[in-house]
């Protein structure tokens, strides 16, 4: 007696297994593209933020050109809140002198819209001070404004 059936069952039974195999195969490849899509795209954030925090240290704690460094140039601020910024002043000439500054609206009508504390202060060589600048935007129409930093050295000899 020859029973074939039993020989179709096996035959059946190995092709659901090469297609469970592959199925789980072409699963896990997908399943670990997107881990690595997702890590990647972590790296990559990783990297830029690494960038910005170096490029933020070098500009608080080398000695760079520039008396005035502000941490953000172009900050936003929605109507009727108010803005802290910190800006950084540092003596660039080779001696202690006394410096003060001053924040100017470009239009006059702004001028309002931002209080902070003048006074004079002694800085030496290198040397930096910072202070908290606050603007007020519901003294503010609603668009772009431009404020400017004017720092000044008091007793510095003037080139004419």
């Amino acid at each position: 007696m020859v029973r074939s059936s039993g020989k179709r069952g096996a035959i059946e039974l190995s092709m659901n297994t090469i297609i469970i195999v592959v199925i789980g195969i072409t699963i896990l490849t997908l399943g670990l593209r997107w881990i690595y899509g997702i890590f990647e795209d972590l790296n990559d954030r990783t990297t830029t933020i690494g960038e910005l925090s170096e490029e933020q240290i070098r500009g608080l704690f080398e000695d760079p050109d520039d008396m005035i460094y502000i941490e953000s140039s172009t900050p936003n601020i929605k109507k009727g809140k108010e803005l802290s910024m910190k800006a950084i002043i540092r003596n660039i000439y080779s001696e202690k002198h006394k410096f003060k500054y001053a924040i100017e609206a470009e239009e006059k009508t702004n001028q309002n819209a931002v209080r902070w504390y003048k006074k004079e202060f002694e800085l030496t060589s290198g040397d930096g001070w910072n202070d908290i600048m606050i603007f007020y935007s519901k003294m503010l129409p609603l668009g772009s404004h431009s404020f400017r930093i004017v720092a000044t050295c008091i007793d510095c000899k003037q080139k004419e």
